[in-house]
């Protein structure tokens, strides 16, 4: 009984873990930045109903209602992944978000990119590509 138990919890752990995509390489963010000629803004209007979620320590994407932004961050940012140390948000404005001022986690974000739903899209599948 113990050890079909103990198998149990380890095959749900390992599922859990598979669950998460692997992130995407910066040099992958880079190019699709740089191939795609994207638009920088120095503010993001911000809402209580925003989200993010990060594609690396490096790159997040801000999901508002009207549009979507792709945020650099200064250095890499190892307060996305690690659940404990969570750094609070420096804003100068509660409802703006600004490039050079701003931390996300604690995180100095460095440059915030206009993209598309697509564009959106496409970046979250930068890891999936063949060969990468």
């Amino acid at each position: 009984m113990n050890k079909t138990l103990l198998i149990l919890a380890a095959a749900l752990l390992f599922a859990g873990c598979s669950m998460n995509p692997p992130p995407v390489p910066n040099a992958a963010v880079e190019d699709f930045v740089i191939a795609n000629q994207l638009e920088t803004s120095d503010r993001v209007r911000t809402r209580e109903r925003d989200s993010w979620v990060a594609l690396n320590n490096r790159y997040v994407i801000w999901n508002s209602r009207r549009q979507k932004y792709l945020l650099e961050f200064r250095r890499e940012c190892k307060a996305l992944t690690n659940t404990y140390d969570k750094a609070p948000d420096v804003r100068m404005d509660q409802g703006t978000l600004r490039a050079r001022m701003d931390t996300l986690r604690g995180c100095m974000i460095s440059h915030i990119y206009l993209i598309t739903s697509d564009q959106r899209k496409e970046l979250k599948n930068l890891g999936d590509a063949p060969g990468s």
